[in-house]
C-alpha cells in the first residue's frame, strides 16, 4: 500500500510540473508575439521619424539663411 501512495504522489507532482511546464510554454509564446508586434512597430515609427527628417533637411536646403533673408527685406 505503501507503493500504491507513493505512486499516487509521483503522478500528482508530474501533472503539477507538466502543467507549469505548458503555462511557461504559453507565457513564452505570448511574450514572442507581443515582441514581434513592437517590433514591427517600432519599425514603422522610425520609418516615418526618418522621412520626417529627411523632409526637414530638404526644407531646411531651401530656406534663405538671414543674410539672404535681410538683403530681401532692403530691396
Amino acid at each position: 500500500m505503501l507503493y500504491t501512495d507513493s505512486m499516487t504522489e509521483t503522478k500528482m507532482l508530474q501533472a503539477i510540473v507538466d502543467s507549469i511546464a505548458l503555462l511557461r510554454k504559453d507565457m513564452n509564446d505570448r511574450f514572442e508575439k507581443i515582441e514581434t508586434k513592437m517590433d514591427d512597430g517600432f519599425k514603422k515609427v522610425n520609418k516615418r521619424l526618418d522621412m520626417q527628417g529627411a523632409q526637414l533637411s530638404y526644407l531646411e536646403d531651401d530656406v534663405p539663411t538671414r543674410e539672404e533673408f535681410d538683403q530681401l527685406k532692403n530691396v
